[in-house]
């Protein structure tokens, strides 16, 4: 049986209600509920992890992306386009590693819900 991760606030956006003590279940607008998370834990960072629609829909109000670049060819059935995603972010970091590179990009003009 799956477990929250320990020491973090876990959330998980789902169409079906999962009843897991210390994960909050969230469906509708995905930045509106991401705000709604971070006003009810103002000193807790927030870490988006997910598919493609949900890394989409959050993008104008992230602070910051955390990437890992794997290199490699890899079979996959749904992708992001990273060019487009990436727009706006402005380099921070880069640790190279053996077989991938870890990047951190800062978002300037992060946005709300409101002006999104």
């Amino acid at each position: 049986m799956p477990k929250p991760l320990p020491n973090r606030i876990n959330c998980i956006f789902t169409n079906h209600f999962i009843k897991m003590n210390g994960v909050y279940c969230l469906n509708g607008d995905y930045c509106k509920q991401v705000l709604k998370i971070q006003k009810e834990f103002p000193t807790k960072e927030i870490f988006i992890i997910g598919g493609a629609a949900l890394l989409e829909a959050t993008r104008p109000i992230v602070d910051n992306v955390y990437l890992t670049t794997v290199r490699g060819s890899f079979k996959i059935d749904v992708s992001i386009n990273l060019h487009a995603y990436m727009h706006g972010l402005r380099v921070m970091s880069i640790t190279p590693h053996e077989h991938c590179t870890f990047t951190i990009h800062k978002n300037e003009n992060p946005l709300t819900c409101d002006n999104t």
